[in-house]
This record gives C-alpha cells, structure tokens and sequence, in this order.
C-alpha cells in the first residue's frame, strides 16, 4: 500500500474528509485519545505516537528509567518510549511498515497503541516513583506486575 492511501485510510478511520485531514497535521484524536501519526519517507515507515505523561523534569535518573522501562515495552510487542522535548511530554511510541498495512491493518495498528497508551501511563507513573521503592526485590516485583498488566491490555 503506498502512503497516500493509507493516509486516505487514516483519515476515514479518523472520521475526517480530505481538508479537515490536511488541516490537522500530524495530530488526531481516536475514542477520545490523543495520536500523533508521522510519516518516516526514508524507510517507507508510520509512526504512532501516543502521550502518556507530562513530565516535570528529566534528569538522567528519569531517563535511565525510561530505557528501562523500554526494554519492557519493546518485549511486549514492539512498543517503546519516545520524549518530546518542546512538550516535556513522554510518548508511547510505535513504528509499523507502510507496505504491510492495508485499512484494517492500520485500524488494528490504532486500536492497539490507545489500548496499550492506558497500561503505558501506569507503567511510567509507577517509574516515577521508584524512588519510594527501597528494596530491590520489591521494585522488581512491581515492575513485573505492571510490565504484565501492559502486555495483556
């Protein structure tokens, strides 16, 4: 499938006609959720961009737990963390080969990265304070529950 119409797709799916599709960039609201879908021409790939937290500051300690956090994700089907810094905004991120989606491929793309953006928001929050967590053992404990909770959502 090429872009265009896979962007034709989108936009249905999105319940837009053609100018209001143009008129809305890259962001969108699905089921109430917020999405950004950016176009990557170079390697014929989409992204969707789901935000699942604002953050405050970002230290390295925050970004150390994110990358953490990211290997997580990334077991659980492909998903990681991105970081918007003009927004301070972290993002659920997905990335899925234009060539491999038709409409339905796309609408599942979708629904799966609003689906995954609830348990995402979780998983972050529950990074953000780690640092009430003393003991090891325990912090592996509920990362574990949650990274579970996340896979099944």
């Amino acid at each position: 499938m090429n872009y265009h119409k896979l962007m034709g797709d989108f936009s249905r799916l999105a319940g837009l006609d053609d100018a209001e599709f143009e008129d809305t960039g890259a962001y969108f609201e699905i089921g109430g959720q917020p999405l950004f879908l950016t176009h990557e021409a170079d390697s014929q790939r989409i992204t969707l961009s789901a935000p699942v937290a604002t953050l405050e500051t970002v230290s390295n300690e925050l970004a150390a737990r994110l990358l953490e956090l990211n290997l997580m994700l990334m077991r659980s089907g492909g998903y990681a963390f991105g970081y918007a810094p003009e927004t301070a905004t972290c993002l659920l991120v997905a990335s899925h080969p234009i060539a491999a989606l038709d409409a339905a491929g796309l609408d599942a793309a979708i629904s799966a990265i609003v689906a995954k953006a609830d348990a995402a928001r979780g998983l972050v929050r529950l990074g953000l304070e780690l640092d009430e967590v003393a003991d090891a053992k325990a912090m592996r404990d509920l990362m574990t529950r949650q990274e579970t909770t996340l896979i099944r959502a």
